[in-house]
């Protein structure tokens, strides 16, 4: 996927971080999903007028799906524009809350193992009834009506594997998941650049100080163990939807029909 056409898919908000439109992606068979209609983002909480006209107005959004836990929510409630329905489906329960570190909290030395957090939301029985209910919410969404949009804190890890599942359900290759996966915008950047200089600061070797950083971008080898986990248990990531998730194949399809070209 070509830097042009990432920035392309880029929403250009003011106070929403990490704003992309999976619109334009082409499938593995050469279709390609339309335009407006799959939407994952940060968290909503510092929308501006602006971003919630450009929601109401350019995306007709109609659905919101927010992977926050409670706790999350409450600190950081989403600004939403009138008349969209909001549905809270945590991806992990309030004891994982702060986890993945998306919110830019500075503790650099308290670090989740990525690898093991996205096997974790692949295999663990409550995550996969999240990710069930979520995916049935956006595959089964009359699209008539507006866009969807998903997203946890950064729009990183949780609204990451809920985009590769989408994506993998709509017959997108894994290279092409991955590229759009490990996109990172200049927060995310800055965000890990300030981690590493904290973490030199406190007198970390270079090594450790880059292993905290890293955990603040979106990088390929912790979707690649997403895979793997997926992998080990089914021989495919289609298998994962149908058999894992119990999403009846029926619906998958229907879902490619009212969103490729």
């Amino acid at each position: 996927m070509s830097g042009k056409e990432m920035e392309a898919r880029a929403i250009p908000f003011r106070g929403i971080v990490n704003g992309r439109d999976l619109g334009g992606i082409v499938t593995a068979e050469g279709k390609t999903i339309r335009k407006g209609l799959l939407l994952r983002t940060g968290d909503l909480s510092k929308a501006t007028e602006e971003d919630r006209a450009l929601l109401a107005e350019e995306y007709r959004l109609a659905v919101v799906i927010d992977l926050r836990t409670r706790s999350e929510r409450e600190q950081r409630g989403d600004r939403l524009p009138a008349g969209v329905e909001y549905i809270a489906r945590p991806v992990f329960n309030e004891a994982a809350a702060g986890i993945t570190r998306e919110d830019g909290t500075p503790t650099p030395f308290e670090l989740p193992e990525m690898g093991r957090l996205y096997r974790t939301m692949i295999r663990e029985p409550a995550c996969r009834e999240a990710l069930r209910a979520v995916l049935k919410t956006i595959f089964t969404h009359d699209y008539d009506q507006g866009a969807v949009l998903w997203h946890c804190t950064g729009g990183k890890d949780r609204s990451g594997i809920v985009a590769s599942l989408v994506l993998a359900a709509l017959g997108a290759d894994r290279e092409t998941i991955l590229s759009d996966y490990a996109i990172n915008p200049d927060e995310f950047i800055a965000q890990s650049g300030e981690i590493y200089r904290q973490a030199l600061r406190s007198g970390r070797k270079e090594e450790e100080a880059a292993a905290a950083s890293d955990v603040f971008l979106a990088l390929p080898r912790y979707l690649e163990s997403a895979f793997a986990a997926i992998d080990e248990e089914y021989s495919s990531t289609e298998a994962y939807l149908t058999e894992g998730l119990k999403i009846p194949a029926e619906t998958i399809a229907e879902f490619r029909r009212k969103v490729l070209l």
